[in-house]
């Protein structure tokens, strides 16, 4: 009984390692493909700078697409999806 509570709570802490991972992958990414091809300092500031302006119209398009969403709801359901929003 304890070796399966132990492999249980094992599986717990590589899953949660697991989840937690993807934040760090772009950083390390870059890293690793600015390495391998020997970017200069130029170019990685270029790349940086695509990067952040690519991340902002993502963010833009984003919120543009909730607010047309938000649109379609009706009063009760944007206080479910608030009350939903809220929980996390």
């Amino acid at each position: 009984m304890k070796t399966r509570i132990s492999i249980a709570f094992a599986a717990l802490l590589i899953a949660t390692a697991a989840f937690t991972q993807p934040a760090l992958r772009p950083v390390r990414r870059m890293a690793v493909i600015s390495a391998y091809l020997q970017l200069t300092p130029d170019q990685i500031a270029a790349w940086k700078q695509i990067n952040q302006e690519t991340a902002a119209k993502i963010r833009a398009e984003r919120r543009a697409a909730n607010e047309k969403r938000m649109a379609v709801l009706t009063p009760e359901q944007k206080q479910k999806l608030q009350a939903l929003r809220d929980a996390r």
